[in-house]
């Protein structure tokens, strides 16, 4: 009788373990209904994009892709400079303009002119999932990249 009674309590116990394994989500992704994707948007004040759609948005304008210019060297009275291109794939705008100090020597009197650009940072860490569909989590911040430089001895 006792057997029996401890057999039945690890069928049940099993069986409800089994069931909230199946329900979960892998790799500790968290599988929320619709409504509370919402609820969690309108809260952090995110912008939820499907996978792909910025390029399928460019393709149905037909716009070709840009051009890379070849590198421009600028040069105030005491400090050179050239343009680069700050890469990150998980941003949009992808490729923003940076200054470059062309001299490692200049360096103390050469103070950068800094700009403040607005763009959406994919969060890798922070994507969404439904039981249909992955929702990737996008925000806005603020990257601050030196866009001259002058002598200010």
């Amino acid at each position: 009788m006792l057997f029996s009674v401890i057999k039945a309590f690890w069928a049940v116990f099993t069986l409800l373990y089994l069931a909230q394994m199946i329900n979960s989500a892998p790799c500790g992704v968290t599988l929320v209904t619709p409504r509370k994707v919402v609820e969690r948007v309108s809260r952090s004040g995110w912008l939820l994009v499907r996978g792909n759609s910025w390029e399928d948005f460019r393709k149905s304008l037909n716009i070709r892709p840009r051009q890379r210019r070849g590198i421009n060297q600028r040069k105030s009275r005491h400090c050179n400079w050239t343009d680069e291109l700050d890469e990150n794939v998980n941003r949009k705008p992808r490729f923003l303009h940076k200054a470059v100090l062309g001299c490692k020597s200049c360096s103390s009197f050469c103070k950068p002119v800094e700009f403040d650009h607005k763009v959406l940072v994919k969060d890798c860490n922070a994507s969404l999932r439904t039981h249909r569909e992955r929702m990737d989590v996008w925000k806005w911040e603020t990257v601050t990249l030196p866009v001259a430089f002058v002598y200010n001895p």
